[in-house]
């Protein structure tokens, strides 16, 4: 096998399934690495210090973003209802915030 010399027929076809199960074999690894890394990507968001934040510092950070003078705030629909709509918690902390409205 690692003579460098051709095979003979024998040795031709037991390398080629040996060959074909290594492939199915890497093809099932990679679909499982690729399992894993959603399963991770699912945890890192969980875990996202975003999420940890309390209401009051979600409040302060969306009045800054509604008094910002730049150029992304305005090209915005509205920086009330951008915040308000990217989950449940941060509805409710804009919707809590009257300096938002």
């Amino acid at each position: 096998m690692y003579t460098g010399s051709s095979p003979s027929g024998d040795d031709f076809q037991q390398a080629r399934n040996v060959r074909g199960k290594l492939v199915k074999y890497l093809t099932r690894l990679d679909a499982e690495k690729k399992s894993m890394e959603e399963a991770l990507a699912v945890y890192e968001r969980v875990l996202a210090p975003v999420r940890r934040l309390p209401p009051e510092i979600l409040m302060e950070i969306f009045t800054w973003t509604r008094n910002s003078q730049s150029y992304y705030a305005h090209r915005m629909k509205g920086s009330p209802w951008v915040v308000s709509h990217v989950c449940t918690t941060w509805r409710a902390a804009a919707l809590s915030c009257p300096e938002l409205w």
